[in-house]
């Protein structure tokens, strides 16, 4: 019995809320701290904060002659719930945030924006120079001049409670540009008061010979006319390269990527959606899962395209691929055509260099606008074979259906077209002879048509 008096206090739920305020604010204003992480090995320390307000409760109610405390309150029940919940969001977060990179996580941003305008001075470089661009956040762009200075402009823009509270974070965050290993590095430096939702966009001229690395971790990159090598690499952001002079890097994790007018090679990597890539005077690449449509035009040597669901390698590409998880088509290559996929229908028109085509579960198409020069190779795996061909080609054929039909528009003696016992075969030679066509496919119809 208490004789009546009421228990006392407890600096537990005090605790809480401090305990709470100060992840937040972790995560507002250190934005590169793995939260997510530092729960899962720290999480023990809760039980030693606890032990200690409880300790705490117990000496000071000792000390003023009061009721101990009670163990947990239902207040404090309840924000222990909250306290878990939160923690285990974190987690949660920094877990999506290393297995699907492209999904973005963030705090929301509790108040408006502020912007500011920043122009450095112009600085000029050697012809030639290297440039390096990195931004946590923000669109960059850069433009090649025929000058040699060095012109930026930065827009700077942060959330704040208040327009004081913004300026004097804005004043404190500036551009700088840093020559340091050979290169010009332009980076932003940020005062206290930043948060991951500060960005800096950055309007970038420089010598049209530069070679420029653009890095921002959520926002657009756009170059044009440079005629040094280029690498671009965002996080979740769209990439434009236009009239570059040298070699294109382009990694991307989230948007698309469009390159126009490279005289030199392209490579695209990561993971995203769309990928347009047209007037290349070198290679081609397109590496990593994209889930929009890969469309390639006019490119010089070779477009090879890797893809979990499609392997493409087309050489000297005059015309135009459009590849997607549901269709392959080809159209315009005057050298090799090679084409490996399943569950998508491959169309091929207007080649003229060998075709190699293995499919499965889709229906395969071949329309040529000239006689065939060079040897044509197509399996399928339960799909259709569609073969078209001026009525004056040549050529020799073995072409086979288990499981399906033949049909032939092309005659003669010298041709055996025979539909027997569920399976259909044609074989012989169809003209003069030429170049060999052969088809196999199971549980499918092969036509071979006259244009």
């Amino acid at each position: 019995m208490n004789g009546g008096r009421k228990r006392g206090r407890s600096i537990f739920a005090g605790v809480l809320l401090v305990v709470l305020g100060v992840l937040f604010l972790i995560d507002i204003y250190y934005p590169g701290v793995r939260l997510g992480h530092l729960i899962e090995v720290y999480w023990p320390v809760l039980l030693i904060v606890w032990g200690g307000a409880k300790l705490v409760d117990y000496l000071v109610a000792r000390h003023g002659g009061e009721p101990r405390p009670a163990a947990l309150s239902g207040g404090e029940a309840a924000l222990i719930i909250v306290l878990i919940i939160v923690l285990g969001g974190f987690v949660i977060r920094d877990w999506v945030r290393a297995r699907v990179p492209n999904v973005n996580i963030d705090m929301p941003e509790l108040g408006p924006s502020y912007t500011q305008n920043e122009s450095l001075p112009p600085q000029t470089i050697p012809a030639g120079s290297r440039l390096g661009i990195d931004i946590p956040r923000g669109d960059i762009s850069v433009e090649g001049h025929a000058g040699n200075d060095l012109l930026v402009n930065a827009k700077k823009s942060i959330w704040g409670i208040s327009q004081t509270f913004a300026d004097r974070a804005l004043r404190q965050s500036n551009v700088a540009v840093v020559q340091a290993g050979g290169a010009y590095h332009i980076w932003p430096r940020f005062g206290v008061g930043s948060r991951p939702g500060t960005s800096v966009d950055l309007d970038v001229q420089a010598p049209s010979s530069t070679s420029v690395t653009a890095n921002t971790g959520r926002g657009d990159i756009r170059i044009s006319n440079a005629d040094g090598t280029l690498e671009a690499d965002t996080r979740s952001g769209d990439v434009a390269v236009q009239s570059a002079g040298g070699d294109v890097t382009v990694n991307l994790s989230h948007g698309d990527a469009r390159i126009t007018g490279a005289k030199k090679n392209v490579l695209v990597t990561g993971h995203g959606n769309d990928v347009n890539i047209s007037d290349v005077g070198g290679n081609a690449a397109v590496l990593g899962p994209f889930d929009g449509t890969i469309h390639a035009t006019n490119v010089a040597q070779t477009v090879h395209c890797a893809q979990p669901w499609a392997q493409i390698d087309v050489t000297q590409l005059k015309g135009t691929l459009e590849a997607d998880l549901g269709d392959v088509s080809i159209s315009g290559a005057s050298g090799p055509v090679k084409i490996g996929t399943h569950n998508s229908d491959v169309k091929v028109s207007d080649a003229t260099g060998r075709l190699e085509i293995a499919d499965a579960h889709a229906d395969v198409k071949v329309t040529l606008n000239s006689p065939p020069t060079q040897d044509i190779d197509i399996t399928n795996d339960a799909g259709d074979v569609n073969v078209t061909l001026p009525a004056g080609s040549s050529f020799e054929v073995d072409a086979i259906s288990r499981g399906g039909d033949v049909e032939s528009d092309f005659s003669g003696g010298q041709l055996n077209v025979s539909n027997d016992a569920g399976s259909g075969q044609i074989t012989g030679r169809v003209g003069a002879g030429g170049p060999k066509i052969t088809i196999a496919t199971t549980y499918g119809t092969i036509h071979l048509q006259k244009r």
